[in-house]
């Protein structure tokens, strides 16, 4: 229960700023599982990973991109410049694992 109180407060103090600047795109890092596993995003946008589960993860990339560190609380942000498709999984449990798809910006 602390660790969900802590993901909300990170999530309301990113609430506070610019009203008018975007806001990223949330996943929520819990136990054993991405929620959602799959995101459509667009090419630009910035998606935000919460943790809100009770054991530590991570967010690793297979395309050698950013990613996040080994936490238990917390949060992580990555931008995705280009469209496609960036697979990740948590290196700790191997059956967690989620996407990101990115469409390409209107000509």
């Amino acid at each position: 229960m602390e660790k969900l109180k802590r993901a909300l407060l990170v999530v309301l103090a990113a609430a506070c700023g610019d009203p008018n600047a975007p806001q990223p795109e949330m996943i929520q890092v819990s136990d054993n599982v991405f929620l959602p596993g799959t995101y459509n995003v667009a090419q630009g946008d910035t998606v935000w990973w919460v943790w809100a589960g009770r054991v530590s993860h991570d967010v690793r990339f297979g395309d050698g991109g950013p990613s996040s560190p080994v936490m238990l609380i917390g949060d992580f942000r990555r931008t995705f410049p280009t469209a496609g498709r960036f697979d990740y999984i948590c290196t700790l449990h191997g059956g967690m694992r989620g996407s990101i798809i990115v469409a390409a910006a209107a000509p």
